[in-house]
């Protein structure tokens, strides 16, 4: 599989306190280009916690994990109901990930 073929970014946009950037499909070797993108806008636009919504991520690599902590490094990170695959990615890369704050939707995160 080429690298980044099956994912989409299905929105990324402010919500209320946090920038919601929901990722769909599955991941391969790199970071595809529409995530780093939604990245960087939400970076550029936003002085807040970005919230990266993953249920719907399907396999990832520990590419993903690394991009989150990078990003987390710069501004508050939070993750909305990460499927297992995003958890197991996190875990290789990073076991004390306990420092990313998960909240199971969408919701949940906002009243954070």
């Amino acid at each position: 599989m080429a690298s980044g073929v099956g994912v989409a970014v299905v929105t990324s946009q402010p919500r209320s306190h946090l920038w919601l950037i929901e990722v769909a499909g599955a991941m391969g070797k790199k970071i595809p280009k529409s995530v780093r993108h939604a990245t960087r806008e939400a970076l550029r636009h936003h002085t807040g916690p970005i919230a990266f919504a993953l249920p719907e991520v399907t396999a990832c690599r520990t590419t993903l994990a690394a991009h989150l902590l990078a990003v987390h490094e710069q501004r508050p990170v939070v993750l909305i109901a990460p499927s297992p695959a995003v958890l197991k990615a996190i875990a290789a890369t990073d076991p004390g990930h306990a420092h990313l704050p998960t909240y199971s939707d969408l919701p949940a995160a906002l009243a954070s």
